[in-house]
């Protein structure tokens, strides 16, 4: 299932604030400030530097726990998005990039300073992050620095990421780009990108360095060495855990004792100090102007509620006053309210120039939103999901007066919403939309060999059409075990549906849980919406459990069906995220 962990409660004492810090010619980068005011405090603020694309929504979680650590250690943590990527403004293909991180950097460290009152700033990077961490520190001095797996050498960097474009079967449409991942790199950034190189830089540091090497793989002295030249103080030290940081979101594993070396280094390095007489903090409020990000089609501010306030998420509003419904979107998987390659602001941002408002949240333990004490983090199909969704509708109502839903989500998100539609009353929920469901109904230990079973039989029957495979199981480069093994699937399944299909369509009071949810909907008056993605199983999975709801749906209205041509299970590509917004614009004007 994934990794899933305890967590500690949201009283833990770690109080957590999210900022858009506005710039003058526009546009924002996004913060969330940890600290902990009954921890003995030091001198001394953290500034996170993430990295970017994939291996940023893979380490958010881990970057989460590196901030509430230091906090509890007396060491307050500010963690953030730069312009272009996760909740701050901007898209992959802004201009110059670099340039534009780096000011990112220096823009937190000073917020950081006033947030906590303390005098000395730790900037604390992974992978890219590390390396912006660096080009920052050669720029304006810095006090610690913290190297984690830095990309030394950016060209090296980018034949990595041209390395994981190449697994992809569909080439960016956007000029001279490198899409890796599901992010894209304009030929401006890998510009930029290219001329990083490391072991050029003299840094700024005033106490000393560290860096931290993967445990996994052997130590690379040409940084230290290079410190070493400058005579700069520095400890180099090679710690487990990267691999299962950098995992898929629902597979990920804090590494805990890497942060455990990054939290008593630092202490270590910085005095402790009394508690500052004066901060912006206060009373878990951020003083500054920047807590809404303003854009010309929209403006966006985080919302918390719930719990303790413990549910955490983005509300995007159009800019004019319009009676259109606002759409809830709800995790897909284990990555946070962005989205799979950060789908969720792209759809967000567009739906609200059509009017829509859109609130993109994290179900408790997923994200940035803390579970209860002794509550499962990181699961993506958490008991109190369609809690969690009640909690948000009467959330934007009460805070901001509407009163119509559409409820989406992608993957487990869509199972959310499924669900939630179907228990949650007393909200006009005009609309469910579904992307790319892969169970209707999932119970604790379930097995993902079903939706391997649906996802074999879709691909070999998309094979069918093609010579190429022919030729290639006539030659004997093609085992027949597996694509038999999937017709026999395929047609025990279609049995088991037939027969389900005339004992629903005999017996009105009969069916699947899913036939009655379905029905329960359309009794409603819920339209529910399914997007697939061209070889996806969603309508398969929903007509092997419901086929007649679903022809009776198909027929009268009630359920629409959209496949999305050329597009995988998460968007991967740029130009399939494209046609999935096309998709809503279209189905929602």
């Amino acid at each position: 299932m994934g990794a899933i962990h305890q967590s500690p409660a949201p009283s833990d004492g770690v109080q957590r604030i999210p900022a858009f810090l506005p710039y003058a010619e526009g546009g924002a980068l996004f913060t969330w400030y940890h600290a902990d005011a009954s921890a003995i405090a030091r001198d001394c603020v953290a500034v996170l530097c993430p990295p970017i694309g994939f291996e940023y929504a893979h380490s958010h979680r881990s970057v989460r726990h590196l901030a509430d650590r230091l906090a509890r250690c007396g060491i307050p943590a500010l963690r953030l998005d730069y312009r272009g990527t996760g909740d701050a403004s901007g898209t992959d293909l802004d201009l110059d990039r670099m340039s534009a991180w780096k000011e990112d950097i220096r823009t937190a460290q000073d917020y950081a300073k006033r947030c906590s009152g303390r005098s000395k700033v730790c900037l604390i990077g992974i992978r890219l992050g590390a390396s912006l961490a660096a080009l920052v520190a050669s720029e304006v001095q810095v006090d610690l620095l913290v190297l984690w797996h830095p990309v030394v050498n950016g060209r090296r960097y980018l034949r990595e990421m041209q390395a994981v474009a190449r697994t992809a079967s569909q080439v960016s449409e956007a000029d001279a780009a490198l899409e890796s991942g599901g992010f894209v790199l304009s030929a401006q950034t890998q510009a930029g990108i290219s001329e990083i190189n490391l072991l050029e830089e003299r840094f700024l540091v005033k106490s000393r360095t560290l860096v931290l090497d993967r445990e996994d793989l052997s130590q690379d002295p040409a940084l230290p060495q290079h410190l070493a030249h400058l005579a700069l103080p520095h400890d180099q030290v090679a710690v487990p855990g990267f691999l299962g940081m950098m995992a898929e979101a629902q597979f990920t594993v804090v590494p805990q004792a890497a942060l455990e070396v990054i939290c008593a280094w630092a202490c270590t390095h910085s005095a402790a100090a009394a508690p500052p007489a004066a901060a912006l903090i206060t009373d878990g409020h951020a003083l500054h102007p920047g807590a809404v990000l303003a854009a010309p089609a929209f403006e966006e501010q985080a919302l918390r509620f719930g719990p303790q306030q413990s549910l955490v998420g983005i509300l995007t509003r159009p800019r004019s006053q319009s009676k259109r419904p606002v759409i809830v979107m709800f995790n897909a998987g284990a990555v946070h309210h962005v989205g799979p390659n950060r789908i969720y602001v792209s759809l967000a941002r567009a739906l609200a120039a059509l009017g829509y408002a859109c609130l993109r949240f994290d179900l408790a333990g997923l994200g940035d939103s803390i579970p209860a004490n002794g509550s499962p983090e990181n699961h993506p199909y958490p008991d109190a999901a369609s809690a969690n969704a009640a909690m948000a509708l009467q959330a934007l109502k009460a805070s901001h007066g509407y009163e119509r839903f559409v409820m989406l989500g992608l993957c487990s998100g869509a199972h959310t919403g499924f669900h939630a539609a179907v228990e949650t009353t007393g909200f006009p929920i005009s609309e469910l939309i579904l992307i790319n469901p892969l169970t209707f109904r999932w119970v604790e230990g379930m097995s993902l060999a079903t939706t391997r079973q649906f996802q074999d039989v879709a691909y070999y029957k998309q094979s069918a059409r093609s010579a190429a495979s022919w030729i290639k199981l006539l030659r004997g480069r093609v085992h027949p075990a597996k694509p038999l093994k999937a017709l026999h699937s395929l047609i025990s399944r279609n049995l088991k549906s037939s027969y389900a299909y005339c004992r629903d369509r005999l017996i009105p009071g009969a069916g699947s849980p899913v036939t009655r949810h379905l029905r329960r909907l359309a009794d409603m008056q819920i339209l529910v919406t399914l997007i697939v993605s061209e070889g996806d199983p969603g309508l398969d999975i929903l007509k092997a459990q419901a086929r007649y709801a679903v022809a009776r749906g198909l027929k009268t209205g009630t359920l629409r069906y959209r496949p999305i041509a050329g597009a995988d299970h998460t968007f991967t590509k740029a130009q399939s995220r494209d046609a999935l917004v096309a998709c809503l614009n279209q189905l929602l004007a």
